[in-house]
């Protein structure tokens, strides 16, 4: 132990320095009280950072619940904060698992109905079977906007609306999707008409150059990118 009036060193257990006649014990109750003061003002920070900054937060409590069993070990006196650092634990953990459970709904939430208009954005021109060289559809994927029509006279011939992914999977190099198809109108032979059913379920399978649509009534399309 040395001396904080001389620096002169001395045995641990000395009451007075040997040199000067310091008392030793008062120095080291004052080296404990600025101890612990410090341990205290980490204890609250950490506290309140695990509210504002769980993942930070969190690790200052356990730093700072660290200090408190180590001050009680040299001291063998109980730190009054360090309940402090123990609750900033736990609600660090809390809100970083809530916070962490949000986003990965949202993302989830946001990746199915947002659709995948990179992917699927496109038109597609589809026939009846893949052996057969006549197109009778054109669809349209254009944001989180859909239209289906008769190829070569989408104009006048069309369901538009909007379109919903329910459902999707990455396999074998295709994207599978299950599609909620909800008009706003129709128009056959150039005349507009609101009056058609809600929605329509679909499922398409595609890559970045083909496509197979199976619509509600089983119909299916064998499409080529546009």
């Amino acid at each position: 132990m040395y001396c904080s009036r001389c620096g002169a060193q001395n045995e641990l257990n000395s009451k007075f320095c040997a040199k000067c006649g310091n008392n030793l014990n008062e120095m080291a109750e004052e080296v404990d009280d600025k101890k612990l003061k410090s341990i205290n003002r980490f204890s609250i920070a950490s506290f309140i950072l695990s509210f504002l900054l769980p993942p930070i937060g969190l690790i200052l409590s356990i730093i700072g619940l660290v200090r408190c069993n180590k001050y009680k070990k040299e001291t063998n006196e109980k730190v009054g904060y360090l309940a402090f650092n123990i609750v900033g634990i736990i609600i660090s953990i809390v809100i970083t698992f809530i916070i962490l459970l949000v986003a990965i709904i949202v993302f989830g939430v946001f990746t199915i109905f947002k659709g995948s208009d990179e992917i699927l954005k496109s038109t597609w021109e589809c026939k009846m079977s893949p052996f057969s060289s006549t197109k009778v559809v054109t669809v349209k994927f254009d944001g989180k906007d859909f239209m289906w029509g008769k190829y070569g006279d989408e104009e006048n011939n069309n369901f538009s609306g909007k379109y919903y992914i329910l459902d999707r999977e990455y396999t074998n190099g295709k994207n599978e999707y299950s599609i909620d198809f909800r008009p706003n109108y129709y128009i056959v032979s150039g005349k507009k008409s609101y009056n058609y059913p809600t929605s329509q379920k679909m499922e398409i399978e595609f890559d970045e150059k083909r496509a197979t649509i199976t619509s509600s009534n089983s119909a299916r399309y064998y499409c080529e990118r546009k």
